[in-house]
């Protein structure tokens, strides 16, 4: 992941196919992406619906 983020100027974060954070590479690191990845809703809206909480 560390080698992922030095080559990208910028990331998309999925989560269930949907895309939860968009940011440049620079201002994120793996433990926020893995933060985003398991628990990010989508950009601009409510926590998703329909999911049961675990």
């Amino acid at each position: 992941m560390p080698e992922v983020l030095g080559l990208a100027d910028r990331v998309l974060v999925l989560r269930e196919g949907r895309v939860v954070h968009t940011a440049p590479a620079r201002e994120l690191d793996e433990h926020r992406v893995l933060d985003l990845v398991m628990e990010g809703s989508p950009q601009g809206g409510s926590p998703m619906e329909g999911i049961p909480a675990s």
